[in-house]
């Protein structure tokens, strides 16, 4: 367990003892002075009564070993010698320690490479591979493998199964990118309460037909967005499949029907214009198809065929 502990420092030239004075954030920071030789800045002066916690009741000794952890976290982010002050305000050593473990908290983030994957919960991952493989153009894997859980466990429950969707390498994705389904039957919480599986499928019959009353929900933001050139030749296929799908957009401008009067908040947006079409694989699994991103011009270009009545603009104060 940790304790988070707010500092602050108060001017107490300028404020009658026991009285809140001007704070500041620098106080997070002590005072820095040039050692004998000049060539390096160390911190010397921490004096914890000028430190006053926003819980009252603590000692000058806890104010001083919280003022020496400040003191460290400035010392690591600017590279000085392991020198700290204390409560008297003579420098002393830092102990190593001490040293290691705030070295761990401030070490440099790990740097991001690309996006791999997204894996889905669902009770039947072979039939939403096969989904998107023929509604959003992916390629189910070939792979006749699945795990056999025997013994007990293997005749009481379902077998667990999976399927991957990959898409190919792009300029934008140079290493493609994966959809993994998957159902866990084995792991917590199996068959006790309603588990991941459940849900999807509970949430697909609440939803029902959402192209038919063309409604967002809530479970919908939980959701993979792909982006294409076009979403024209995807309306044809889920239409002609007859999948239901609804689509929105963040942009309102000249051309759109809401322009201007019956923009969200009255506020035109042709700046961000984000605006995609959503679609539910098997079970309660909603996956947007997005175009447009460049700008508004993009984005009125290559969605064409879904009607501008039908095209509503993301309102965050509506239900739909």
């Amino acid at each position: 367990s940790c304790l988070l502990v707010f500092v602050l420092r108060r001017d107490v030239t300028q404020e009658p003892k026991g009285r809140l004075a001007a704070w500041s954030s620098s106080a997070f920071f002590p005072s820095w002075e040039a050692n004998d030789e000049g060539a390096a800045r160390v911190p010397t002066r921490i004096r914890p009564h000028e430190f006053q916690l926003l819980a009252p009741g603590w000692s000058d000794r806890e104010l001083a070993t919280i003022a020496k952890i400040v003191a460290a976290e400035q010392r690591l982010r600017s590279g000085v010698p392991k020198v700290l002050s204390d409560a008297s305000g003579a420098a002393t050593p830092f102990d190593a320690a001490g040293a290691a473990g705030a070295a761990t908290a401030v070490a440099e983030p790990a740097n991001f490479r690309f996006a791999h994957k997204k894996t889905y919960a669902t009770s039947e991952p072979i039939k939403a591979a096969m989904f998107l493989q023929q509604f959003f153009g992916g390629k189910a894997d070939s792979s006749p493998f699945q795990h056999h859980c025997r013994g007990k466990n293997g005749t009481s429950l379902e077998q667990p199964e999976s399927k991957n969707v990959y898409w190919p390498a792009t300029k934008e994705q140079p290493r493609g990118f994966t959809v993994h389904f998957v159902r866990n039957p084995h792991k917590a919480p199996q068959k006790q309460r309603m588990n991941a599986s459940d849900l999807g499928l509970w949430v697909e019959k609440w939803r029902g037909n959402f192209s038919a009353i063309n409604r967002f929900d809530q479970y919908m933001d939980n959701h993979l967005g792909l982006v294409f050139d076009s979403l024209d030749p995807l309306v044809d296929i889920w239409r002609t499949a007859d999948v239901p799908f609804i689509c929105r957009t963040w942009c309102c401008g000249p051309g759109m029907p809401q322009f201007p009067l019956h923009c969200p908040g009255l506020i035109p947006n042709v700046a961000y214009c984000e605006q995609g079409c959503y679609v539910e694989a098997p079970h309660g699994i909603i996956v947007e198809a997005l175009c447009g991103l460049e700008g508004y011009n993009a984005s009125r270009k290559c969605l064409t065929k879904v009607e501008p009545e039908r095209m509503k603009i993301f309102d965050p104060c509506t239900d739909k």
